[in-house]
C-alpha cells in the first residue's frame, strides 16, 4: 500500500485531511491539483475523488455486472479514464454524472466482451443460457443508470448528487454551486421525467430510486481504492502503459478512450460539414433574428427569404462522453433550446412559430431506402400548422433537446448542430438549424431536422 509522510498509508492521511484541506476542494480543484502535481500531493487528490465517488461508481458497475471481480474491474478502468482525460475534462462543480456514465459504458463493455468469450468457449447455445435477465447483484438497476445518464445535465446532476450519492440539498447545492432552491426544483422536475420514463418502460419508480434521505454511499473497499488511486498516478506519468491495474480493467480503459476519441473526432468533422454548408447560405443574409428548439424553438424577428431551400448538412453525431469548456455560443444554445422546449410540451403552436423567422424553414429529411426526401415547411404560417397537426395527435409530451455544437459564424448567425427526443421514450433526433439575430433574440432561419438517421 501507497504511504505518504512517514508511515501513514495514503487513506489514511486522506480520511484525515476529509475534514479539512481536501474535504473542501471541490471535483474541479482535485483534479487541478493532480494535473498540475505530480507528487504525492497530486495522488492525495486523485484518493479524494476515489474515496468520494467510488461507492456510487462501484454500486454502478456490480449493478450491471454478475461477477464481483468483474465489477472491480470497471470500478478501476472508470477511473483510469478519469486519470488519462483529467486534463482535459472542464469541471467547475461535481464529476459524479460523468464518471456515471463512464461507468455504465465501461461496464456494458465488459459484459458485451464477456459474452464475445462466451460465445467462442460454449457457443450460442450456452451464451444464450449464461446471458439470460436475472436480478442483479446490488440494488441499482442498470435502467436507472441509463434513465439518469440520459437527462439533461441540470437535472441529471442533482439526482446523482442527492439520490445516488446521498447528499443533502444542502451539501448538493455546495458542491454545484447553486441555491438550495434551485437544487431542489431541479431535483423535483428531473424526478417527474425520471418517473415517466421508468413507467414508460413498465418499471416502478419506487423500486429502483431509493429515497434521497436513504442512499446508502457506504465506502470504497480499502484495498480496491488504494490500487486505483496508485494506477492513476502511473498513468498521469506515463499512460496506460505503465498503470500496473489489471490487465481488464486497462483493457476496457483503452477501449473506452479510443471510442472517446472516435467519438469527438466524428462530432468534429460533422461540425465542420453543418458549418461550410451554412456559411455558403450565410452570406447572403441581411438583417437577422432569434431564439427556440429543434421541433422546438423560442423567440421572434424577421430577416429576408432566402431564394430557395438551403442544403440539408450530415446529421449531428453521438453525444460526447466528455464536455469540453462550454462556449458562449453553446451556452446561448443551451438557453433557447430549454426554452423551446417548454414550449413544445405545452404544445403551444402559435409561440413556436413565433420563435421562427417571418420566412423561417424547416426541412424534415428522411431516407427510404436509397432515397432522400425532403419535407419542406416555409414561412411562419406553414410552420405553426405544422406543430398544430402533430400536437393534434399527441397526448402528454416530455421533449429535450441537447446541443452537440454551437457556433456564431457571423455576429449575426448562429449554427447549432444537436439531438432532439420528441418524447420519452422515443429516440434522438439529429438536427442542425441556422439561426438570425435581431436585436437582442436569436429566430430560427432554418431547421434540418433528420427523422431516420439509421435509414
Amino acid at each position: 500500500m501507497t504511504t505518504l509522510r512517514g508511515r501513514i498509508p495514503a487513506r489514511e492521511l486522506r480520511l484525515i485531511f476529509g475534514g479539512g484541506a481536501l474535504g473542501h476542494l471541490t471535483d474541479g480543484e482535485l483534479l487541478e491539483r493532480f494535473v498540475r502535481d505530480p507528487g504525492a500531493g497530486g495522488e492525495q487528490a486523485f484518493g479524494a475523488l476515489v474515496d468520494r465517488h467510488g461507492p456510487m461508481v462501484l454500486r454502478v458497475c456490480r449493478g450491471i455486472l454478475r461477477d464481483p471481480a468483474d465489477a472491480d474491474d470497471a470500478c478501476q478502468a472508470t477511473f483510469l479514464v478519469l486519470a488519462r482525460k483529467a486534463g482535459s475534462l472542464w469541471t467547475r462543480d461535481s464529476i459524479g454524472p460523468w464518471l456515471l456514465g463512464v461507468a455504465r459504458r465501461v461496464s456494458h463493455r465488459s459484459r458485451c466482451d464477456d459474452a464475445r468469450r462466451r460465445r467462442h468457449e460454449r457457443g450460442a447455445g450456452a451464451l444464450r443460457s449464461s446471458v439470460e435477465p436475472g436480478d442483479p447483484p446490488d440494488d441499482f438497476e442498470p435502467v436507472l443508470v441509463e434513465e439518469v445518464d440520459r437527462l439533461p445535465d441540470r437535472f441529471r446532476s442533482p439526482i446523482v448528487l442527492c439520490h445516488l450519492q446521498g447528499l443533502t440539498h444542502e451539501q448538493a447545492a455546495d458542491r454545484l454551486g447553486w441555491p438550495v432552491g434551485t437544487v431542489r426544483s431541479r431535483l423535483a422536475r428531473g424526478r417527474d421525467r425520471l418517473r415517466a420514463r421508468l413507467e414508460g418502460r413498465g418499471i416502478s419508480p419506487l423500486a429502483v430510486l431509493p429515497p434521497a434521505s436513504a442512499a446508502k454511499a457506504g465506502a470504497i473497499r480499502a484495498a480496491l481504492s488504494e490500487a486505483t488511486t496508485e494506477a492513476a498516478a502511473r498513468v498521469a506519468a506515463g499512460g496506460l502503459a505503465v498503470a500496473g491495474a489489471s490487465p481488464a480493467a486497462s483493457g476496457l480503459a483503452r477501449s473506452i478512450l479510443r471510442t472517446m476519441i472516435m467519438t469527438t473526432t466524428l462530432k468534429l468533422a460533422a461540425a465542420s460539414l453543418a458549418l461550410g454548408l451554412v456559411a455558403t447560405g450565410a452570406a447572403g443574409l441581411a438583417s437577422p433574428p432569434s431564439e427556440g428548439g429543434p421541433l422546438a424553438g423560442a423567440s421572434p424577428a424577421s430577416s429576408p427569404r432566402a431564394t430557395g431551400p438551403a442544403p440539408a448538412p450530415a446529421p449531428a453525431p453521438a453525444r460526447r462522453p466528455v464536455e469540453p469548456p462550454q462556449s458562449e455560443a453553446e451556452r446561448i444554445a443551451g438557453e433557447f433550446l430549454d426554452a423551446g422546449s417548454e414550449l413544445f410540451d405545452a404544445k403551444d403552436a402559435p409561440r413556436l412559430a413565433d420563435t421562427y423567422a417571418t420566412d423561417g424553414e424547416i426541412h424534415l429529411i428522411s431516407k427510404n431506402g436509397g432515397e432522400v426526401r425532403t419535407d419542406v415547411k416555409r414561412g411562419r404560417a406553414a410552420v405553426e400548422q405544422f406543430y398544430a397537426d402533430l400536437f393534434r395527435k399527441a397526448g402528454s409530451i416530455d421533449s429535450e433537446n441537447t446541443v452537440e455544437f454551437a457556433r456564431q459564424i457571423s455576429p449575426d448567425v448562429l449554427v447549432v448542430n444537436g439531438r432532439f427526443r420528441p418524447n420519452a421514450g422515443e429516440r434522438e433526433l439529429p438536427f442542425v438549424q441556422m439561426r438570425v439575430k435581431q436585436g437582442d433574440r436569436w429566430l430560427l432561419r432554418t431547421l434540418w431536422l433528420f427523422l431516420n438517421p439509421e435509414g
